[in-house]
């Protein structure tokens, strides 16, 4: 019975917190077929070293955008029931976690301009709070700890606050947003 409440409760947490998008974001109107508005820029040689770390990032953003989608998915599976919690708990430890940690090293390797110290730091705090939230979800189902699952919702809120960070950083300096 304890499992089941915690399980229901899980999925509560999971379905307020979820993946999706912030007000601010689901009140902009869909912009997908317009193209970018090309930004003037006083020194052109800056403007090619952000859009050479975008190049350079746009695949692993990427992986990070596909680990977050089946983070979504297992999500979704367990609150319908398609897997069980500790199905849920083994995904996430087993194949989510040591994704990101690839991830995580893949970018923690490039070697950035002075310029992009700043806005590489936002998207390697954005990953290492994702490592967090992950360690965070796979330890409360482990030990059952309602705790450690609300540390994780914060630490997946910080995630999205750097992931916009990072975004608007990177839209700023170059000519192609994310």
């Amino acid at each position: 019975m304890k499992k089941l409440i915690y399980s229901i409760t899980l999925v509560l947490c999971f379905g307020l917190v979820g993946c999706s998008t912030s007000d601010k974001e689901e009140s902009k109107p869909k912009t997908e077929n317009i193209p970018p508005v090309e930004k003037v820029s006083t020194d052109k040689e800056e403007s090619n070293i952000y859009q050479e770390y975008h190049e350079t990032t746009t695949p692993l953003v990427k992986e990070i955008l596909q680990n977050n989608a089946l983070l979504e998915q297992y999500q979704q599976e367990l609150s319908i029931g398609i897997i069980t919690l500790d199905d849920f708990g083994l995904l996430v430890t087993y194949e989510l976690i040591p994704a990101n940690d690839e991830i995580t090293k893949k970018v923690e390797s490039l070697k950035v301009e002075d310029e992009l110290v700043g806005i590489h730091e936002t998207l390697i705090t954005m990953l290492n709070k994702l490592n967090y939230a992950l360690l965070e979800i796979s330890g409360a189902i482990n030990t059952s700890d309602s705790s450690r699952m609300t540390t994780a919702i914060e630490y997946l809120d910080e995630v999205k606050k750097y992931e916009r960070e990072f975004a608007r950083e990177l839209t700023k300096h170059t000519e192609v947003g994310l």
